[in-house]
Parts: structure tokens; sequence; C-alpha cells
């Protein structure tokens, strides 16, 4: 375990100096499945949102994709660690290839901000202030399908924060 502790240590350090110009706040930080690479999610605030993608060992950054106009949240490693889905601010969630960068065309359009994600499986759980989802009513917690984009029959209803 102190093997990786130094690598990422330096991989944040780095993080924090390196795109100072560019991300001034880091919203998430998420590893990859395997935990060779790190997620970062964050952005300029009402300027810009950006996901990076880092190399831990090499302590490089290797993906850099700037989303919208404000800072995005969340972000999340597919199981196979070839996609990560975040949260933005236009109300939509998102996913880019870990290795291009490229934007997928998956988008479960939410009624307001996501904060959170998590994937299960097939399965991309969503926390945030939103009241609909990919498709159905949904009150701050939903489950969406990983493929369709759409809410599956999950439902807690959670009425508060």
């Amino acid at each position: 375990m102190r093997r990786k502790i130094a690598p990422i240590t330096s991989c944040l350090h780095r993080i924090g100096t390196t795109t100072t110009e560019r991300t001034l706040r880091i919203e998430s930080v998420s590893f990859s499945p395997d935990g060779t690479r790190l997620a970062v999610a964050g952005g300029l605030p009402s300027r810009m949102g950006e996901v990076q993608i880092w190399d831990v060992a090499k302590r490089a950054l290797t993906v850099s994709v700037p989303v919208g106009f404000d800072t995005v949240y969340g972000a999340s490693w597919s199981p196979d660690g070839k996609i990560v889905a975040f949260g933005c601010p236009d109300n939509n969630v998102r996913a880019i290839d870990a290795t291009t960068g490229q934007v997928t065309p998956w988008n479960p359009s939410s009624s307001e901000l996501i904060w959170t994600l998590a994937v299960s499986g097939n399965t991309v759980y969503v926390g945030g202030i939103f009241t609909s989802i990919g498709g159905q009513p949904r009150n701050r917690i939903a489950a969406i399908d990983a493929t369709t984009g759409l809410a599956t029959a999950w439902n807690p209803n959670a009425d508060s924060w």
C-alpha cells in the first residue's frame, strides 16, 4: 500500500500546480478499476468544466476535456475502465472515452444538477437535486441503465437531503 501513496500524492500535487490556469477547483477524484489512472472532475466556476485523466505511475496528464461553462462533478469509471461519466452544470450526465477523451452519445438528461455518480455493472447510480432523469420522475437518487440512459425501475423517492 505504501508504494501507491507516494505516486498518488505527487500526481495530486502536480494536478494542483499544472492546471492552475485551467482548473482551479477539483470536485472529485476517482481511480480506474485497475488503479493505474486517476479521473479528476472540476473546473473554473462560472467559466468552464474539465475532466482530466492522469497516468498515476508516469504522473502525467493523458486526457483533458473541457466541458460546458461551469464546474463538473462526480467522475466515475465504468467497470472495464474504458469510460468516465460525470455530472454537468447543464443538468446532464455525460461520459467520455477514457483514452481519447471523445464524448459518448450517452446522456440521460436530468431536471437539475447531478452531484455524484457510482457505477455497478450496467447501472449508473446518480445523486443530486433533480426531480426527473432518464425520462422518469426521480427525486434526488436514481439508477440509470448504462447502455440506454433510461431510468431503471428502482425508485427510492428520496424526499430530502
